[in-house]
């Protein structure tokens, strides 16, 4: 369990995994690699919803143009249709549901196959139920950090690739209306998708860690009174050899089963410190989120007014439509057969003939 909640933080933080982690790492970007596609597929559909809704008000106002009308903006128009806002708030909420499953399936996922591989299903079942809930507290608290940060992480990582995707389409194209419309599906699925990674952003926070922080210390103290009582007897073992009552060879043997009793402990007690290493580790994560909210927030407010400039871009491009038309459909210049404009024409066509006037 310890070693899923570290990974998880590496996966966010883009560190390698350590070397004992390298199978488990491998299962668990697995699983992530799995859910990005079809989390991709489903969130740029979702948006796709949103954006088609947002233009879809029928609003008088002159900022509803089609294609750069954000939610928010919809949201403010006077005339918008009854039950817009419910049916608008409806779509983000299910795409920002969608993140929280897909972390979730990920982080059950991995703790199953972690269980299995262990064997430690079987010892559970053998738990009584002070020590199952005991063994459920802690696999809850890790396992909810898991899932809050890597729904972090998830939507993050959406946001860049769907914004990358229609970047690329966007250059790609040299049809001047297709771009247009690309630049504005671009900066408007930006500014969607901003709303959703700033709620997740700002919702996410560490769970557990005081409840995992007083496991540890009644772990700590048990054990600390265990190896305590283990000395004791040692020194029994030792004083029964001493008095004759066993010989050296009887006593070696249950003091090397004493050593590995000890090292056993020590074992547990460094998991556990461990744990709650990877947890603190976890709360710096939590801490800089703040930032990473200011950064998304700022992305969004440059995808506002991209879209609004690009609203007078696309009045004016259509505006000049016709005109790339008409000059596209007309004859080349060299094409056109001129009247000659000799002296005799041009007196003709001034009312002149020969210097005399013409009489009307």
């Amino acid at each position: 369990m310890h070693r899923s909640a570290i990974l998880t933080i590496l996966l966010v933080c883009g560190q390698p995994f350590p070397a004992w982690s390298a199978d488990v790492g491998a299962g668990y970007v697995a699983l992530l690699e799995g859910q990005l596609a079809l989390l991709t597929k489903a969130a740029e559909k979702e948006i796709g919803r949103i954006h088609e809704l947002a233009q879809s008000t029928g609003s008088v106002n002159d900022s509803n143009v089609p294609g750069t009308v954000t939610s928010d903006l919809a949201r403010s128009f006077v005339d918008k249709p009854a039950g817009f806002d419910g049916q608008l708030q409806a779509l983000q909420n299910a795409l920002q549901m969608s993140l929280v499953e897909a972390a979730r399936e990920i982080e059950g996922e991995h703790r199953t196959r972690l269980i299995h591989e262990s064997g430690t299903d079987a010892v559970d079942a053998d738990l009584r139920a002070a020590a199952t809930a005991r063994a459920s507290e802690v696999a809850t608290a890790v396992g909810d950090n898991n899932i809050n940060i890597m729904n972090v992480y998830l939507a993050m990582q959406l946001y860049m690739n769907l914004n990358n995707k229609l970047i690329d389409q966007a250059l790609a194209t040299q049809n001047s209306v297709e771009k247009r419309r690309l630049y504005m599906m671009q900066a408007a699925y930006v500014y969607e998708f901003s709303n959703v990674v700033i709620r997740v952003l700002e919702n996410a926070q560490l769970e557990g860690l005081e409840s995992l922080r007083t496991l540890r210390n009644d772990n700590q103290s048990r054990i600390s009174r265990r190896l305590a009582q283990i000395n004791l007897q040692r020194r029994a073992l030792r004083e029964d050899v001493n008095s004759g009552m066993l010989t050296n060879q009887s006593a070696g043997g249950m003091e090397k089963s004493y050593v590995q009793i000890i090292r056993a402990n020590q074992e547990v007690m460094a998991v556990w410190n461990y744990l709650l290493e990877s947890t603190v580790a976890q709360q710096e994560f939590f801490a800089s989120l703040p930032g990473r909210v200011a950064q998304v927030k700022q992305k969004q407010q440059l995808a506002r007014f991209q879209l609004g400039t690009l609203r007078d871009v696309l009045l004016v491009g259509v505006n000049l439509d016709p005109l790339a038309r008409i000059e596209d459909a007309s004859l080349k210049i060299d094409q056109l057969p001129l009247l000659e404009l000799d002296q005799a024409s041009v007196l003709q066509l001034v009312g002149r003939v020969g210097g005399a006037v013409v009489a009307n």
